[in-house]
């Protein structure tokens, strides 16, 4: 470590040196096949980064622990997304299956995106049985992403395309042949109201008054 490391290092709090200090260890200890010993660190990285949002290194923490142990804070917030993803106890499960297949961790990154959560476990397999390299589990994960529904969503990711003009145009009609089928029962509602409300002479003319308003 360099005498510029150790001076900045040396103003950090001992439980923050001890963090880093741990993640130093876990990344000399990890093999290509030692997937657990990222997702220790990921696991690591995102109590700091949740713990210490509002402490004395704020938003800098993780840019903080990437300059100590050489890595770009972008990896690390990889491994961060991994280790939310799943539970110590499913990752190891699925990356030790993972590993012997020659699945890497850059794998799980790519099962980590939110949308397909839907597939995910059903992905896991997939490029287990199948030994899928990345290239082909992301044109899967692509493939099968959970689109948003509502048309304005859609506009917002996928942008303008002749499908959504003509889906945004016939959600238009359909909206206001809505909106004129409401307004007619509120008239007729209010008709309904006002009848039963004005004073009649008999029963008879409350009920043709109600009738009138529910034709």
């Amino acid at each position: 470590m360099t005498n510029t490391k150790k001076n900045a290092e040396a103003t950090l709090s001992p439980a923050f040196k001890d963090t880093i200090e741990s993640i130093r260890k876990a990344l000399a200890s990890a093999s290509k096949k030692d997937l657990m010993s990222k997702y220790e660190v990921g696991a690591k990285v995102e109590e700091v980064r949740t713990r210490d949002a509002d402490e004395k290194y704020g938003e800098r923490a993780v840019e903080t622990i990437a300059k100590a142990v050489r890595l770009t804070a972008s990896r690390l917030y990889q491994f961060a997304d991994v280790s939310r993803t799943w539970t110590p106890e499913q990752f190891a499960d699925v990356s030790s299956r993972a590993a012997a297949k020659g699945l890497g961790f850059s794998h799980f990154h790519e099962l980590a995106h939110k949308d397909h959560a839907a597939h995910r476990d059903e992905l896991v397999e997939e490029a287990i049985k199948e030994r899928l390299k990345l290239s082909e589990l992301r044109a899967r994960r692509g493939a099968r992403a959970t689109k948003p529904t509502d048309i304005l969503e859609r506009l917002a990711t996928e942008g303008p395309t002749d499908e959504l003009r003509n889906a945004i145009e016939a959600e238009v009609h359909k909206l206001h042949r809505r909106h004129e089928e409401l307004a007619r029962r509120l008239e007729d509602l209010e008709a309904a109201r006002s009848a039963w409300s004005k004073p009649a002479s008999s029963a008879e003319d409350v009920s043709s008054q109600l009738g009138k308003a529910a034709e």
